[in-house]
């Protein structure tokens, strides 16, 4: 079961669930593989992932995501996944 399952919709998080074509719109934004991932492969279409919205939010997700499941992704304060990726 994704993350999204457990998440309702708040301004403290940004990217929960992405769509094929949202993030296919993300990636022709920036193509850089190691801050957007190729359509069918990320984490946020899966409902595995999660970016929390202001730097406010990131001490709570930090603290809170392992009660969750969730781990954050070091190179990147606000994205926390099932994997840490």
């Amino acid at each position: 079961m994704g993350i999204s399952h457990y998440l309702h919709t708040d301004s403290a998080f940004t990217y929960v669930l992405n769509s094929n074509a949202q993030q296919q719109s993300l990636r022709n934004k920036n193509s850089n593989p190691k801050m957007v991932a190729k359509p069918g492969t990320s984490q946020h279409e899966k409902g595995d992932a999660l970016d929390s919205g202001p730097p406010s939010a990131y001490g709570w997700l930090k603290k809170n995501a392992p009660r969750f499941g969730f781990k954050n992704y070091p190179p990147e304060p606000w994205h926390y996944s099932t994997t840490g990726h």
